[in-house]
């Protein structure tokens, strides 16, 4: 549906993000366009911005139960974030389970596109109590998202942490790949050369030899067919 955005992740600067986009800021007349957040962790940085919400609009936060457990209940930093008090609407996700998302007043249109949450390993915060982090689902604590309209898919994968093969084979089938750059090295070993897929990595360091262009780590990845992410990057499928 034209003018309603989906972003990933809730970084620490959303608020100031979102105010410097003409397209997501809101104005005088009207909310902000953002229809929902992907939050891919409960890692800080990816969720801080929650509490920015206030004043943006109201937004509808897909996140695993675990993920949600930990903002809304178990994290001692966000002690208020929840559905009336933060704009927020919680939506399950459960690990690759490809879900609808239906953007129409019409009940009876089909799903303007499909989301499926990817498990890619990975451990609780260290700001959550041990005991929670030992009884929470290990698969639950970092997720990518394999989203789908029409015939077209990309997979938004900021964080990898080596646990799981599961969103290796989601990117291969996938048109775009947005992947952790901080991962790049097993990347280079791990993903087929002659998959079809747009390999994209983001989430780079400011330090990050991969954003200088003379660097043999940057050549590296070039070669073996990874685009470097930038900002205002937008990529057409």
């Amino acid at each position: 549906m034209s003018g309603v955005w989906f972003l990933v992740g809730a970084s620490p600067d959303l608020r100031a993000q979102i105010l410097a986009t003409p397209d997501l800021a809101p104005s005088s007349e009207t909310p902000s366009p953002i229809a929902g957040l992907f939050l891919c962790s409960a890692d800080l940085e990816d969720i801080a911005g929650l509490l920015q919400l206030r004043g943006i609009g109201s937004a509808f936060v897909f996140v695993t139960p675990a993920v949600q457990k930990i903002v809304k209940a178990e994290s001692r930093i966000f002690p208020s974030v929840d559905g009336s008090t933060a704009a927020v609407q919680w939506q399950a996700l459960s690990a690759r389970r490809r879900i609808g998302c239906h953007l129409s007043e019409n009940s009876e249109d089909a799903p303007t596109f499909f989301y499926t949450a990817v498990p890619v390993g990975g451990a609780y915060p260290a700001h959550l109590a041990e005991e929670a982090r030992r009884s929470l689902p290990t698969e639950e604590a970092h997720t990518a998202f394999l989203l789908e309209q029409s015939d077209r898919k990309i997979l938004i994968a900021p964080r990898i942490c080596g646990g799981s093969s599961e969103w290796l084979k989601a990117a291969e089938s996938a048109d775009v790949a947005l992947l952790d750059a901080n991962y790049w090295r097993e990347l280079l070993e791990q993903f087929p050369r002659d998959a079809k897929t747009r390999k994209i990595l983001l989430r780079l360091h400011h330090e990050s030899p991969l954003l200088d262009e003379s660097s043999e780590e940057h050549r590296a990845a070039v070669e073996a067919g990874f685009e470097i992410a930038y900002d205002g990057l937008e990529i057409k499928l």
